[in-house]
């Protein structure tokens, strides 16, 4: 089974210069970009800004990028564009904001330097984002009957007698169901892994 990253399939799709693989990346990525410039101090109307900005400068790419998740994972990527981003946006605040900038940054001297921040912050999003990501891929592989006796007995905890009797299935087709999904999860979950092992993900996490 081939778990598949945004990391290749998605990026591959944009260079297409469709719209859909445009529309897919902004639903997917435009929550983690506003919420990183936030962490970086953006007000919402910059953080509306580098989310606009990030895509464009992915538009601008698209078409020459080679994205190897052998050499560089996306996520790297993605979070040197964003921090770059992040550092022009404060560059064209008015002077007094960009002194308010570096006197709190005085002040601070004992936190983390902005950039480490901002990659737990990413990592942090990104184990979400991937979580989603192989949920989405589980539920393509399994018939909606069936996905919903998962995400009933696995995601939302309710025991399988409650979830037969919700769906009209025997307890039996639950426990089957159930057993088979979770060894297809720990395959995409080993496949992410074996992609970008930092996202320590967990079976036990779903």
């Amino acid at each position: 089974m081939r778990f598949p990253t945004t990391s290749k399939t998605l990026i591959d799709k944009l260079a297409s210069g469709e719209e859909q693989p445009w529309r897919e990346f902004f639903d997917r990525y435009q929550d983690a970009i506003r919420d990183l410039g936030d962490l970086r101090g953006l007000s919402a109307a910059e953080c509306d800004d580098l989310v606009q900005e990030v895509m464009k400068r992915f538009l601008t790419r698209s078409k020459t990028l080679v994205f190897d998740p052998e050499k560089a994972r996306f996520r790297t990527i993605f979070g040197r564009i964003i921090s770059g981003i992040v550092v022009d946006i404060k560059r064209r605040r008015p002077r007094e904001a960009a002194l308010d900038d570096e006197t709190l940054s005085n002040l601070t001297d004992e936190a983390p330097p902005p950039d480490r921040v901002l990659d737990e912050a990413l990592l942090l999003k990104w184990r979400s984002i991937i979580r989603a990501e192989i949920l989405t891929q589980l539920r393509t592989e399994m018939t909606p009957l069936n996905y919903s006796i998962f995400e009933s007995h696995v995601l939302q905890k309710l025991p399988a007698a409650e979830v037969a009797r919700n769906l009209g299935v025997s307890a039996a087709r639950v426990y089957l169901v159930k057993s088979r999904a979770m060894r297809k999860l720990g395959q995409m979950v080993r496949a992410a892994m074996d992609t970008d092992p930092e996202l320590r993900l967990s079976v036990d996490e779903f």
